[in-house]
């Protein structure tokens, strides 16, 4: 927890004295989908103005009784040690997609820059990173915007945390825990509290497009850990 504390200060410094990278910086020639451009936009009436004044919604006082929860679990047939360099560095392209997911960019609060699909092949995940994405919802007829903050990346845990926008559509966050069912056997819990302004849409919408959503992310996971596998063999 503590380390978790000093990492926050040292990245919200790094904000105060060199954010730079403001909220019209997004190359609209590189993302394209036009619902994401006014998402990010939308932040301007919050009075922000730069991607590094963009907050996580939970925080230290967080409470997921006050939440909606969503529990979904997976197993796969790979080590833990290979699911999780899958997570950690495989190229968010081929993760983050599918008929529902697609990754629109990613911003990097560390070095105040934004990395688009094409900037990706090179990557790490790492805390501070906002993750922009739209979900293309009843076969592309409806397309929703968010963005997820890394808050969290404990490898002793084998935990990956995610937080919605302080401000978004959608409020709360994602724990990822990874556990060793076996030598070649992992498992996922992938546990998700949330709310927005709207309670059918809480309770009828998101928990049915939010399963459909991270069994893609999943199932990518774990394509890329087989073939990652596989490459090393051969």
């Amino acid at each position: 927890m503590t380390r978790w504390i000093i990492l926050t200060l040292i990245i919200g410094l790094h904000c105060s004295l060199y954010g730079q990278m403001s909220l019209r910086e997004v190359d609209p020639m590189l993302v394209s989908q036009k619902k994401v451009r006014k998402y990010v936009a939308g932040f301007e009436k919050l009075n922000l103005t730069h991607f590094c004044d963009l907050e996580s919604s939970t925080n230290m006082e967080f409470s997921p009784d006050a939440y909606s929860c969503h529990i979904g679990t997976f197993d796969f047939e790979a080590p833990l040690k290979n699911i999780w360099q899958t997570c950690l560095t495989t190229n968010p392209n081929d993760l983050w997609d599918g008929k529902i997911l697609s990754i629109s960019f990613i911003y990097n609060k560390i070095i105040d820059n934004l990395l688009y699909k094409k900037d990706l092949d090179e990557y790490e995940l790492q805390c501070g990173q906002i993750y922009f994405i739209n979900l293309r919802l009843l076969n592309g007829a409806f397309n929703l915007p968010t963005a997820l903050k890394v808050t969290r990346i404990d490898t002793t845990e084998n935990l990956i945390e995610f937080s919605y926008l302080k401000g978004g559509k959608s409020e709360g966050g994602q724990v990822l825990r990874f556990t060793q069912k076996s030598e070649k056997q992992t498992t996922l819990v992938h546990t998700t509290h949330y709310k927005s302004g709207s309670h059918w849409r809480d309770k009828r919408l998101y928990p049915h497009f939010h399963q459909k959503a991270i069994d893609e992310l999943h199932r990518n996971i774990a394509k890329k850990t087989l073939e990652q596998i596989q490459n090393k063999l051969n």
